[in-house]
């Protein structure tokens, strides 16, 4: 596995990349706060493509250009710098 920060990471089998998202977050249901796992997996056969996908997933909630090309350039490191 590879972890790409701390809600994604890739993983790979004989066939695939497989880009695999979780986050925990809470909730409030009826007045009871509960904590819940978001989950989302995607399947790739090229780790280029898992990697665009990342990418794009990492820039969805920027407000701004700035912001955007900011976590662009923190994504390019962050895919440079993995061991």
């Amino acid at each position: 596995m590879i972890k790409l920060d701390q809600y994604y990471a890739l993983t790979a089998d004989a066939n695939n990349w497989t880009l695999n998202y979780a986050r925990e977050k809470e909730i409030i249901k009826d007045g009871v706060t509960k904590t819940v796992t978001e989950r989302d997996t995607f399947y790739y056969p090229l780790i280029t493509m898992a990697l665009r996908k990342y990418l794009d997933e990492s820039v969805k909630d920027c407000s701004d250009i700035k912001e955007v090309l900011s976590k662009i350039e923190e994504v390019h490191n962050t895919i440079k710098n993995i061991k």
